[in-house]
């Protein structure tokens, strides 16, 4: 997810969204990736996180409404503050 990742998985709105659908921020960016058509770029050197990666990409079930979608790519294509 790089620093872009970062930025987007420490926003407000996605930490609240993240809350409301029981995952962490890092779950949701991957899961609205896959959500969208693309494929999570995976690159940590921790297994801790690795493997948190993997089961987001495996458990994919997050319920994805419009509005939710709308929100999270109006906060992926914010400019940096």
């Amino acid at each position: 997810s790089g620093s872009s990742g970062e930025r987007v998985r420490k926003n407000a709105l996605v930490k609240i969204m993240a809350s409301q659908k029981g995952v962490t921020p890092q779950i949701l960016l991957y899961s609205f990736t896959m959500q969208i058509g693309g494929t999570p770029l995976i690159g940590t050197k921790s297994v801790d996180f690795m493997r948190e990666d993997v089961n987001a990409l495996i458990a994919n079930k997050i319920k994805w409404e419009k509005d939710d979608l709308v929100a999270m790519a109006s906060v992926i294509t914010q400019r940096y503050e």
